[in-house]
């Protein structure tokens, strides 16, 4: 015969699941509000179902599953301004786990307006300086940008500020105007707006002014002589030549 000694021996004790997943705290009025609740429970068996405490009852178009903690809400537009507090939780039949959120409704997002931007025309060698100003109904930060071709063309643009350059030269010049295209963006929406800019050889000459100290002297004194240009573009440089000078003359 044998004698056994028994011992019974305490349920392995239960872990809580864990809600894993991170909702979104902002919804446009009228769109489509989803959260996918999803949690891990380190007990290997447990099965995690999930309710949804709050609010409760359920919101008007609001659907709930307890079996897979899909939350879906589309939001009425009257709920514009107003922030609606969440409590959703995982149970695996011994032990839950509570996730707390807010949900604020917000105004539709209405892509930013560029306003028109006239055609330009630049003789070479000078710099094209222009703002574009965008505006955004919702107050959103705007970011600007230029397309590849007048990027390479040597455009650029503040992204913050939509301020344009473009120092030009004669390799510039086409017989037909360069397109550019501004983009601006709130960060969901973009608008596009296109612009011609014409780039034309310099035709006029710069203007010179020569001014004496005096206008007459006697042998061996000094005259001075001050030459004054401008342009349109630049002057590259001043050279006086003196081409004849005559007796008694002016």
């Amino acid at each position: 015969d044998f004698i056994y000694d028994v011992s019974v021996l305490a349920a392995a004790s239960n872990t809580p699941p864990v809600i894993t997943s991170k909702p979104t705290f902002l919804v446009e009025g009228g769109a489509l509000y989803v959260y996918d609740v999803e949690a891990a429970d380190p007990d290997v068996g447990d099965t995690v179902t999930f309710n949804l405490l709050q609010p409760s009852p359920l919101l008007a178009n609001m659907t709930w599953s307890s079996t897979t903690g899909l939350l879906e809400w589309t939001p009425d537009a009257s709920l514009i301004g107003q922030t609606f507090s969440f409590q959703v939780q995982a149970d695996d039949g011994d032990a839950t786990y509570t996730q707390w959120f807010t949900v604020s409704v917000t105004p539709p997002n209405v892509a930013p307006v560029i306003p028109d931007i006239a055609n330009q025309s630049i003789i070479a060698g000078t710099t094209l300086s222009l703002n574009v100003n965008a505006t955004d109904a919702n107050g959103d930060p705007l970011s600007y940008a230029l397309d590849a071709a007048s990027e390479t063309l040597g455009l650029s643009i503040g992204a913050a500020t939509g301020s344009i350059t473009w120092p030009t030269d004669v390799s510039d010049i086409t017989g037909t105007p360069h397109t550019v295209t501004v983009s601006v963006s709130d960060g969901r929406l973009t608008t596009n707006t296109t612009f011609d800019v014409s780039v034309v050889a310099d035709t006029t000459g710069p203007s010179v002014t020569i001014t004496l100290n005096r206008t007459s002297g006697n042998l061996g004194e000094s005259v001075a002589i001050l030459v004054t240009a401008i342009d349109d573009v630049a002057v590259a440089g001043k050279t006086l030549t003196l081409v004849s000078v005559e007796s008694g003359g002016t």
